[in-house]
C-alpha cells in the first residue's frame, strides 16, 4: 500500500508516523490479507520527541521507505530527481505484490496508478475525503502567482485523479461528495477511518468539573487549521468575563508565530501550548476536556474528531471535506463558517452556558463512534480488498 505519510526512523524509536495516524489503522489488516507492505516517504532528520507511535513492523507487516520530501511544494520542486529515485523500486514493488492500493492524495498517485496497470496488478484507489483541488482553495486563495500555480496544478492533479477512480478495479470512500465528483464510479465502497477501539470510547460524557471552560485543539499549528481565529474567539469571550482555558496539543509551521500572539495579547492565563503528544498522551489529554474546536480552513476527515468523540467531549468544526457528511449540526456537533471568529464565539459561548446542550452532542458524539470502531472498519476494508485480489490474480504474494 502507497500511502503519502510523513514517516520517521530513528535508531532509538524504530519507524514511526510523524502526524498521520492512517498506518496504524491499516495494519491490523496485514494478517488478514496474507501480508501488507506499506511504503511512503521516510527521513531519519525528525525533531527529538515528535510524532506518534512506532510501527510494530512483523512476518505480515513490512515498510519500505521511499525518498523523502517535507510537503507538496517541496515534491513539485524536487518532482523529476523524487520520481527517479523512486520509479524503479515502486515499480519492483509492485511487480512483488498481488494487489495495490494507493491513497489517492498521494503526489505520485497517479504515477502509481500507471505503473499498476502496465504490471497488469489489481488496482484499489483509498480517497481521502476533500479533493485536492477543493483543499487547494482552502489553503491558497489568494492571487499571488504561487496561490494561482497551486491552484492550477491542483486542477490538473483533479483530472488525474477522476482517472485513477475510473481505471481502478475498486475505491474506497469515505466521503459522498468526493465519490460524485470523481464521476460516481460503479467499483466502489464505502469505508470510515476512524481510530477509536471499543475500550478507548468512555462510558459517559462527564459534567464540567468546574465553572472554567476547557476547550481543546489538537492537530497542526498551521493557519489553515483555523488557529488564529479559535484564540481570537478566545480572547474576545475571556475579555467579556467568561472563564475559559484554551489548550493547543500539536506542533507546525506556525507554532512560534501562535506563541507571540499568547504573549502580546497577554493570554498567557487563558492560553497554554501544550506542543506535540503521541496517542498514548493525547487521549487522557482530550478527556481532561470539555470541547473540542477544529475550525479548519480544510480536511479530510480529521481523526482526531473520533478521537474526541471517544473521550466525551462536544465538538466544534467548520463544514469542509468530508465532515458535513458525518457531523449532524446540533445533534452530535457544531458547524461553524470557515473563518467566521464571531460564528466561533458564538458556538463556544452556548456551549459554555448550556451544560445539558454541551452533554447531549457529547454523548451523541459518542454514540456514533461505538457504531464505527477500528476492528469493524478494518474488516470492511480487508473484505473488499480479498474480493479484488482473490483467484486468478492471488499467488500468495503480499499485498502492497
Amino acid at each position: 500500500m502507497f500511502t503519502d505519510t510523513y514517516m520517521c526512523r530513528s535508531a532509538a524509536e524504530g519507524i514511526y508516523p510523524l502526524r498521520d495516524m492512517f498506518p496504524h489503522f491499516i495494519a491490523p489488516a496485514a494478517p488478514a490479507l496474507g501480508g501488507l507492505c506499506l511504503a511512503s516517504r521516510c527521513t531519519s532528520h525528525c525533531p527529538p520527541g515528535a510524532g506518534l507511535d512506532p510501527l510494530t513492523l512483523s512476518e505480515s507487516l513490512s515498510f519500505e521507505a521511499l525518498p523523502f520530501y517535507a510537503n507538496t511544494e517541496d515534491f513539485y520542486r524536487k518532482r523529476a530527481l523524487i520520481y527517479g529515485r523512486s520509479k524503479r523500486r515502486m515499480t519492483q514493488l509492485i511487480r512483488d505484490a498481488r494487489a495495490v492500493i494507493v491513497r489517492v492524495h498521494h503526489a505520485m498517485g497517479a504515477d502509481i496508478a500507471r505503473i499498476a496497470r502496465n504490471e497488469k496488478k489489481p488496482l484499489m484507489a483509498y480517497w481521502a475525503g476533500a479533493t485536492v483541488f477543493d483543499t487547494s482553495r482552502s489553503n491558497y486563495p489568494g492571487i499571488h502567482p504561487k496561490h494561482f500555480a497551486a491552484r492550477l496544478l491542483a486542477r490538473w492533479k483533479h483530472i488525474q485523479h477522476r482517472r485513477i477512480a475510473a481505471i481502478a478495479d475498486w475505491n474506497f470512500f469515505i466521503d459522498p461528495v468526493e465519490y460524485e465528483e470523481m464521476g460516481a464510479p460503479l467499483r466502489s465502497q464505502w469505508v470510515l477511518p476512524n481510530l477509536v477501539e471499543d475500550h478507548d470510547i468512555v462510558s459517559s460524557a462527564t459534567e464540567r468539573r468546574s465553572e472554567r471552560l476547557e476547550v481543546v485543539f489538537a492537530g497542526r499549528i498551521y493557519r489553515h487549521k483555523g488557529i488564529f481565529e479559535l484564540l481570537d474567539a478566545v480572547k474576545a469571550l475571556t475579555a467579556s468575563g467568561r472563564m475559559i482555558r484554551l489548550r493547543y496539543a500539536g506542533d507546525g509551521p506556525h507554532f512560534g508565530e501562535l506563541k507571540d500572539r499568547i504573549v502580546k495579547e497577554r493570554l498567557e492565563g487563558a492560553v497554554e501550548l501544550v506542543g506535540p503528544l503521541r496517542r498514548d498522551r493525547l487521549l487522557p489529554f482530550l478527556r481532561e476536556a470539555d470541547v473540542f474546536v477544529l475550525p479548519s480552513y480544510g480536511e479530510g476527515l480529521p481523526k482526531t474528531l473520533w478521537e474526541a468523540w471517544a473521550s466525551g467531549l462536544a465538538c466544534i468544526l467548520t463544514p469542509v471535506g468530508a465532515i458535513p457528511t458525518h457531523v449532524a449540526d446540533g445533534e452530535d456537533g457544531m458547524l461553524v463558517p470557515v473563518g467566521s471568529v464571531s460564528a466561533l464565539a458564538a458556538a463556544i459561548d452556548r456551549l459554555y452556558v448550556d451544560e445539558q446542550f454541551r452533554l447531549a452532542l457529547a454523548t451523541a458524539g459518542m454514540d456514533r463512534a461505538r457504531r464505527h470502531t477500528w476492528d469493524r472498519e478494518i474488516a470492511a476494508i480487508v473484505e473488499g480488498v480479498l474480493a479484488v485480489a482473490a483467484p486468478p490474480h492471488f499467488k500468495g504474494e503480499t499485498a502492497l
